[in-house]
């Protein structure tokens, strides 16, 4: 407290209300515990304490994406530290008392919730608990968290293809994706703000193709397929209520259109750039003139999911200005600089001739440097040197005899190359210790990016894109509930159910087809598994008869007659 009463700027008096609610944490425990201070409170407390910038008060606060052992300063003191942030800023380091938890925004809590997930992932405990906390919470405040659900959405589909996550957690994962989107309404509602938008990101697809790829793996084929027949009876359901026979296609039926045309000219696009990068840059900068490559690299992020990592690769560490624009597009404030390797890698391969990484390293270094108020010369070398210690401790072939370079070898080939005082001791040693873990440069297919992928990275993406979220003003998290923009998309829920219905369906029919069909032959003897499979092919059956959709129905009539004819 002493330390932030230099910031303080009283306004005014406030009522006995007010003090109880501004109640600020108490050294020795929370209150309650027969441990607070037994001096009298303050006559006078601000009513709204001076928003600084986080880089003004970063010493204070435990940086993102680092462990707890990092803590300059008792919780209580970061506690009074983190009133005086700006809401984006808040997000940076969610340290807030008992009593300020209950009062914050829901998009503070939530940073809080996927914290302490983090937190059991670094500490190899299941994340059962706090999983079971975020889902909670999104469900108690979904009137105000409604623009964060594709990314907590996103989240839970990291969880089930992490391999490095226990399998409960992974469990807890598929039981948390029912809880989101298994009712009738919230799927609707879900579709209809999301899916049908093609401003804004899928939800419903991205769920689909994860829970698909967890009925593949034995550990959570049971609780995937259970899932997504619950999803399909919500949409059976949802067509009967509509009167689904009488409907005619509406307004719906033309967002979902406009979403399908969209995803076409992306993926025509991808077709073009995977085919012939150099000539799809050629062209683009004929057409697009000036920040040719600024536009060039948010198209490149925009749609990475289309694009082969490769060939994204191979064009970014060619070009050094499309490099330094895709690598400046994220937000690497608050990361030690070996999450930021992860975070930029994530939708390119890395970097193989030594003039590539070279280059790479110095875009990279240069961008966290800047962000983090760190000299870009300093951090070029230090990002440099780390990956001089991975290729070192990661070594595929090592020579006989050879040992691996300790902390200290290491810490003093750094220091030599820099001038005193550069970079924090602290930050030196965590960086080593998580370039012991993994390897900081190697090449992984799509697949193997999310599989190999730990919870505390996927967490560490999620509050960095919850921060820019609120940072642009796409969420309303301090009024209460979602933006004019959601509650106009939702309007028209009232009266066009059953066109909704129709473009659901339209989106889901071919993954869960495919879900079932796999689940259904891998079962095995297990008859109880077999039931699941083949309840979902009849649902399936059902609503496309409900829709007069003969192929489709079709579709899922000969699944059901192909398994049959194998005895299921």
């Amino acid at each position: 407290q002493a330390c932030a009463a230099p910031l303080v700027a009283p306004h005014r008096e406030m009522t006995r209300p007010e003090l109880d609610q501004a109640e600020q944490p108490r050294l020795g425990g929370e209150p309650g515990d027969g441990s607070e201070s037994s001096q009298p409170p303050p006559e006078a407390v601000p009513a709204a304490p001076p928003a600084l910038p986080c880089s003004a008060l970063r010493p204070f606060l435990t940086p993102l994406g680092t462990g707890d052992d990092a803590e300059p300063l008792p919780g209580e003191c970061r506690a009074h530290v983190w009133r005086f942030l700006t809401l984006p800023d808040q997000l940076y380091s969610s340290e807030v008392s008992m009593a300020g938890r209950r009062a914050a925004p829901a998009v503070v809590r939530l940073v809080g919730a996927v914290r302490l997930l983090a937190s059991a992932s670094a500490a190899g405990r299941p994340g059962t608990r706090a999983l079971s906390g975020i889902v909670e919470l999104v469900a108690a405040e979904r009137g105000q968290l409604l623009p964060q659900i594709p990314l907590v959405v996103s989240l839970l589909n990291s969880v089930l293809r992490c391999k490095k996550a226990c399998t409960p957690t992974r469990q807890c994962g598929v039981e948390s994706l029912a809880q989101v989107l298994g009712s009738t309404r919230r799927l609707s509602e879900t579709f209809a703000l999301y899916d049908c938008d093609a401003r804004r990101p899928d939800v419903l697809g991205p769920a689909l193709e994860a829970l698909g790829w967890a009925a593949s793996q034995a550990a959570l084929r049971r609780g995937a397929l259970e899932v997504l027949v619950g999803i399909t009876r919500s949409i059976v359901a949802g067509l009967r209520e509509a009167g689904a026979t009488s409907m005619q296609p509406g307004p719906w039926a033309s967002s979902w259109a406009e979403r399908e045309q969209e995803g076409k000219n992306h993926k025509e696009w991808a077709h073009t750039f995977n085919r012939d990068p150099e000539e799809w840059w050629r062209k683009h900068k004929e057409c697009v003139g000036a920040d040719a490559a600024g536009e060039a690299a948010r198209m490149i992020q925009e749609r990475s999911r289309a694009l082969d990592r490769n060939v994204v690769g191979a064009l970014l560490c060619k070009h050094k200005d499309i490099l330094q624009a895709f690598v400046d597009l994220h937000d690497l404030e608050g990361l030690d600089l070996a999450p930021a390797f992860g975070l930029v890698l994530h939708s390119m391969s890395p970097p193989g001739e030594a003039q590539q990484v070279d280059r790479f390293c110095e875009c990279l270094g240069g961008s966290w440097g800047r962000a983090n108020s760190i000299d870009p010369e300093a951090a070029y070398i230090f990002a440099f040197s780390l990956v001089m210690l991975s290729t070192d401790l990661h070594s595929a072939r090592p020579v006989a005899g050879y040992e691996k370079m300790t902390y200290d070898q290491f810490s003093k080939n750094l220091r030599s190359a820099l001038p005193k005082g550069k970079l924090p001791e602290h930050m030196v040693r965590h960086s080593y210790d998580q370039i012991r873990q993994g390897a900081l440069l190697s090449a992984r297919s799509p697949g193997q990016v999310q599989e190999q992928e730990t919870l505390n990275k996927a967490c560490v993406r999620l509050r960095l894109a919850l921060r820019r979220q609120v940072a642009a003003g796409q969420a309303s998290v301090r009024g209460g509930g979602c933006g004019a923009a959601e509650q106009a998309a939702l309007h028209p829920l009232t009266g066009a159910l059953g066109d909704l219905w129709r473009c659901a369906w339209a989106a889901s029919w071919a993954p869960l087809l495919g879900a079932f069909s796999a689940g259904a032959h891998a079962a095995g003897e297990d008859e109880e598994l077999q039931e699941v499979a083949l309840r979902g092919l009849q649902l399936g059956c059902e609503a496309s008869a409900l829709l007069g959709e003969a192929d489709r129905a079709e579709a899922f009539c000969m699944a059901l007659q192909q398994l049959s004819s194998m005895g299921c």
